[in-house]
């Protein structure tokens, strides 16, 4: 006589009209090798995903420190434009430095103001009297400056000051050039200014 109950083959394929079951033909647990390839699919996407987080940080560090680059030699030039506009008396100028004297902003008294670029550190550097030296923009690739000479016919020459000709520059031309990028002339960023002595005695 057989006994009543259930089967090891109603449990896996169950009568009709009942519920399957939910573990029907499923394993108990996961085996060891579809955790590992779980894990593998797991780190793949949180490399890639570091990957385009690390892009996007990089791009806008890189751009930040292009912008304050820029920036700072911006305020630099405008600061030279400034205080040469107001020269009374040129003491040295050459392609790379100048020195001169002027009545600062918001100042009565007459300093002396020099202005020179390192080549080999690409530094522009600013010295005051009674204050000292001090850097005033980084990463320039070049610093030029030109000078200009007015004659009586008013005719505008070019020309290279030296001792006893400083009283002749009727106009500076301020030229510096910073790379934004590690190479690529494309990321070069060239910034232009000029200036007119107007205290400056120069020769008509």
């Amino acid at each position: 006589m057989k006994k009543r109950g259930f089967t090891p083959l109603e449990i896996i394929r169950p009568r009709r009209g009942r519920m399957p079951c939910l573990w029907q033909g499923s394993p108990t647990g996961l085996t060891l090798i579809e955790i590992l390839v779980a894990l593998a699919i797991l780190g793949m996407i949180a490399m890639a995903l570091y990957g385009i987080l690390k892009g996007g940080l990089d791009v806008w560090r890189g751009g930040k420190e292009r912008t304050d680059i820029i920036a700072q030699a911006r305020v630099a030039m405008d600061r030279l434009t400034r205080e040469a506009r107001e020269a009374t008396w040129m003491e040295a100028a050459d392609a790379t430095s100048i020195n001169f004297s002027a009545y600062l902003l918001d100042t009565t008294t007459l300093k002396d103001v020099s202005y020179y670029y390192d080549s080999a550190q690409h530094i522009l550097y600013r010295n005051e009297e009674g204050v000292g030296g001090k850097e005033m923009a980084k990463y320039m690739d070049s610093f030029s400056l030109y000078y200009y000479s007015k004659w009586a016919d008013n005719t505008i020459n070019s020309f290279t000051p030296e001792a006893g000709s400083y009283n002749s520059i009727w106009m500076i031309e301020i030229e510096a050039k910073l790379k934004r990028g590690a190479t690529g002339e494309e990321d070069v960023v060239h910034l232009r200014s000029t200036v007119q002595p107007r205290n400056y005695p120069y020769t008509q």
